[in-house]
């Protein structure tokens, strides 16, 4: 953990152009070798870049809770022979909104994840006090069987058929965690969990 938080704190210093010319080198070094420490740099600087109206404070957690998340669902890929496991890289829930921005009438929520050589984004909308709608895309996917979208719970088992874009919609999704299954032709292709 001490490790993690000085590294996030080393991408901070680095997007402000703080570190020395060592520190600068280890940390360029580092991120040639690990994607998702990338990946955390980019949404870094793209913040980093928007930040007129918010100050790094407000950042800070929000970065440590979305690289905690990002090695949480890494480790989750641990063998060639299983199906990949999704990696959040996005979750509006955890980042501030610019104060130029209007918030929504109806509270929604948007997740990306990185499955494999495909990107998964899902927006999650808010139907009553213990569910929600759920739409999502496949995107990269392009294989010609159908590709089937399996929600699982606890409380309940959904399954629906994407359409050609790799679009789907469950109208009601629990408000508790879940696990989404992609499969086509009987193979079980990427597993994303997903937590509200």
């Amino acid at each position: 953990m001490q490790e993690r938080t000085e590294i996030i704190d080393k991408l901070f210093r680095y997007v402000r152009g703080e570190l020395s010319e060592t520190e600068r080198k280890q940390v360029e070094k580092r991120l040639a070798s690990d994607t998702e420490l990338t990946e955390l740099l980019a949404l870094i600087t793209d913040l980093h870049q928007q930040r007129q109206t918010t100050s790094w404070d407000e950042l800070y957690k929000p970065a440590h809770k979305l690289l905690q998340r990002l090695l949480q669902d890494t480790r989750k890929n641990t063998s060639e022979d299983e199906p990949v496991h999704g990696i959040t890289i996005f979750d509006s829930n955890l980042l501030p909104q610019p104060e130029e921005i209007r918030p929504a009438i109806m509270n929604s929520r948007r997740l990306k994840y990185s499955v494999g050589d495909w990107q998964l984004t899902v927006t999650i909308y808010p139907s009553s006090p213990d569910s929600c709608e759920l739409i999502g895309q496949l995107e990269g996917y392009q294989e010609s069987a159908p590709l089937i979208v399996k929600l699982i719970s606890k409380r309940m088992k959904s399954v629906i058929r994407a359409n050609e874009f790799h679009i789907f919609r469950f109208d009601r999704a629990p408000l508790v965690p879940f696990t989404l299954q992609f499969e086509s032709g009987g193979q079980v292709l990427a597993i994303v969990d997903i937590g509200l």
